[in-house]
C-alpha cells in the first residue's frame, strides 16, 4: 500500500513574524487607548461648555407712518463651562438679530475664555438702521404692539474649544435659536435659549 509522502514545511519567513508581532503590538495599543480614554472620561467627567440667552430688552422702538422701524435692543449671553479642570476657550461667535426674517443686526465677539467652573457675561446693546417694511410686516407689527410685543430671532454659531485633561483638546460648534418676545414697553425678558452642540 502506498504511502502519503507530504512534502517538508518551509520555515515561517522572518518578515511575517515582524508583520504579525506589529499586528499584535498595535492591537494592544488601541485596548490599552480605549481603556485610558474611558477612565479619563470618567475621572474628568467633561461638559460641553454652554452659551445662554441670560437677559433681552426692548431699549428703544421707533415705528413711523411711511413703515420704518428703528429698534435698540440690550442682549445679554452667558458663557458658561461647568468643567472642573480645565478653561474653555470661545471663539468665531456670531449671531443674528432678525424681523419677521430680515436681518436687523449682528452680534460677534473676540475670542475669549471662560475658567473652569466659571461663567461670562457678553453685553450687547445693538441699534438697528431704518428697515424698510413690506405692507404685511407692518400689519404684524401693529398687531404685536397692541399686544405689547415685538418678536425678533436670534440665530447664530460659536465655537467652543477645552483640554481634556492628557486626553488633548476637544471642539464643538455651539449652535442657536432663539425666539425673543419683548415687551414694547422695555421689561426685560429672560428667555430660556442655550446652544446646542454640532
Amino acid at each position: 500500500m502506498p504511502k502519503l509522502v507530504r512534502p517538508p514545511q518551509r520555515p515561517t519567513h522572518p518578515l511575517i513574524w515582524c508583520l504579525a508581532a506589529i499586528c499584535a503590538f498595535l492591537a494592544v495599543a488601541v485596548v490599552i487607548t480605549g481603556v485610558v480614554v474611558f477612565i479619563g472620561y470618567m475621572v474628568i467627567h467633561p461638559r460641553v461648555p454652554q452659551l445662554s440667552v441670560s437677559s433681552a430688552k426692548l431699549d428703544h422702538f421707533e415705528f413711523d407712518q411711511t413703515s420704518l422701524l428703528i429698534v435698540r435692543v440690550i442682549i445679554i449671553l452667558k458663557a458658561e463651562n461647568d468643567n472642573e479642570k480645565a478653561t474653555a476657550s470661545f471663539y468665531e461667535t456670531e449671531f443674528d438679530l432678525f424681523f419677521e426674517g430680515q436681518k436687523i443686526a449682528i452680534l460677534r465677539a473676540d475670542p475669549f475664555d471662560v475658567g473652569s467652573n466659571r461663567t461670562l457675561d457678553l453685553h450687547y446693546e445693538v441699534e438697528s438702521k431704518p428697515i424698510p417694511l413690506e405692507p404685511q410686516e407692518s400689519d404684524v407689527l401693529e398687531i404685536g404692539v397692541k399686544q405689547n410685543e415685538l418678536e425678533l430671532g436670534l440665530t447664530g454659531h460659536v465655537r467652543t474649544r477645552w483640554r481634556v485633561g492628557p486626553l488633548g483638546s476637544v471642539k464643538f460648534w455651539l449652535r442657536l435659536h432663539c425666539k425673543l418676545v419683548l415687551p414694547v414697553d422695555e421689561s426685560p425678558i429672560y428667555p430660556k435659549c442655550t446652544t446646542r452642540s454640532k
